[in-house]
């Protein structure tokens, strides 16, 4: 049993989620959400980095993803991106209360604002001051427009 709190970023840990609550019922959940074609985008160019091109799948794969293969990389990252949002949607409203949804696009204009969110939602005492500057968002188009395109499509 820990005795300290225990964070994790871990997108695979989103299919994993019941029976992380089973484990820790005590936990707490994050759900930082992000505009889902700048998420399809970054994982296309996470591919493309991982495996030298955009046509083999990466990261998270959501039950069904052998039928999403069979479409166009560009269909794949868009419907694994919204049913990894289905799937957390579906976890939170129904067996979790302590959660709290976040913006990616908030957190990253004010991040100062969104942890003292958290804190409050979450009843918790931050020991020491922590101060932040703006983050820099990661939502600009980064591909080519007819990949972009493509993306937006679906």
């Amino acid at each position: 049993i820990m005795s300290s709190p225990f964070i994790s970023k871990n997108l695979m840990n989103s299919l994993r989620m019941i029976n992380i609550s089973e484990i820790l019922p005590e936990a707490r959940y994050i759900f930082v959400r992000r505009d889902p074609l700048f998420n399809a985008q970054s994982l296309l160019l996470s591919r493309k980095k991982a495996h030298g091109t955009a046509n083999q799948w990466w990261s998270t794969k959501p039950v069904g993803y052998e039928e999403a293969t069979q479409s166009s990389p560009e269909y794949q990252v868009v419907w694994q991106v919204l049913e990894i949002e289905k799937t957390v949607t579906r976890f939170l409203d129904k067996y979790s209360p302590q959660y709290i949804e976040i913006s990616y696009e908030t957190l990253c204009h004010n991040p100062q604002n969104t942890i003292e969110n958290i804190r409050e939602k979450f009843h918790v005492e931050i020991k020491q001051d922590v101060s932040f500057d703006n983050l820099a968002s990661r939502n600009s188009i980064t591909i080519s427009q007819n990949r972009w395109e493509k993306i937006t499509y679906w």
